[in-house]
């Protein structure tokens, strides 16, 4: 315990130090240095980045926050198509999952120190902290196809709804020419008014082109949007409904006196009812 100790008050005054660094300063046995940086690693007080060793300051304690396993890329959904990519695409994306697995090895604090730390040693070109908590929140939620540039099966469009789709294809490709952005708007306004969402969602026009390009060439695209009419608004107002004033004195005339006789074979069945209950 000495030993680890030492180790960590160490590696808290270089905060960004070697192994050799560590086995200089503390005096210590390389192997059981490197016993006592696995438990640290292990523990996030210390993190890694290639052969870099840092303190992390904000040290997160494990009790109750499940081990964020390292991602490997060629293990990922998506690999495949990740290889048909360029060789700057490639390294691009290999810089994003180096950023991920040293933040996730931190524990996710003090991004902002961490990803300065990653940009001066991972020989990659640098990543903003806004770049960061994008590919953090798609790899969240799709994996490594998240993060890949136009993923051809099941990439990012999936997720936009079936329904909404539809409506926006309705509303885009007609010779009324609207933009992207006011069709999702008047497909969002449909299916409010039929009550299957309750309010709009954000999405990026980017989005649904590129799930259009999927399914139309831009050939077919331009022929829509050149020769097909725009559906027609429903309209609210009412039908004219025709008031009396507006007929003929005698077809008004032939109307009431037609009500009278009604009238009147009504009154007379009352009456015969009344005199055969009086028998």
């Amino acid at each position: 315990m000495k030993n680890r100790d030492l180790i960590i008050k160490s590696a808290r005054r270089l905060d960004k130090f070697t192994l050799d660094d560590i086995i200089l300063v503390s005096e210590i046995e390389e192997q059981e240095v490197k016993d006592i940086l696995s438990e640290l690693l292990n523990e996030k007080i210390v993190v890694k980045n290639g052969n870099i060793y840092y303190f992390n300051i904000k040290g997160v304690n494990n009790d109750g926050i499940d081990e964020v396993k390292p991602i490997i890329i060629e293990d990922e959904v998506g690999y495949d198509y990740f290889l048909t990519l360029s060789k700057e695409t490639q390294e691009r994306i290999r810089s994003y999952i180096a950023l991920l697995n040293f933040v996730n090895q931190a524990g996710g604090k003090n991004s902002k120190q961490l990803v300065e730390l990653c940009n001066q040693t991972s020989g990659y070109k640098n990543i903003s902290l806004c770049t960061l908590g994008r590919i953090r929140t798609n790899y969240k939620r799709y994996g490594l196809k998240g993060i890949l540039p136009a993923y051809s099966t099941g990439n990012i469009e999936s997720s936009i709804p079936d329904e909404l789709f539809n409506y926006f294809k309705k509303y885009y490709l007609t010779k009324e020419k609207l933009s992207a952005t006011d069709a999702i708007y008047k497909a969002q306004k449909q299916l409010q008014a039929e009550q299957k969402i309750e309010q709009p969602y954000a999405y990026t026009s980017g989005a649904f082109l590129r799930k259009l390009k999927s399914e139309f060439s831009p050939q077919q695209i331009k022929y829509f949007r050149n020769n097909i009419v725009p559906p027609k608004e429903k309209s609210e107002t009412k039908k004219e409904i025709k008031e009396p004033l507006d007929m003929l004195f005698k077809d008004a005339a032939k109307i009431y006196f037609n009500r009278l006789k009604t009238e009147n074979k009504f009154e007379k069945i009352m009456h015969q009812k009344q005199i055969i209950r009086t028998i």
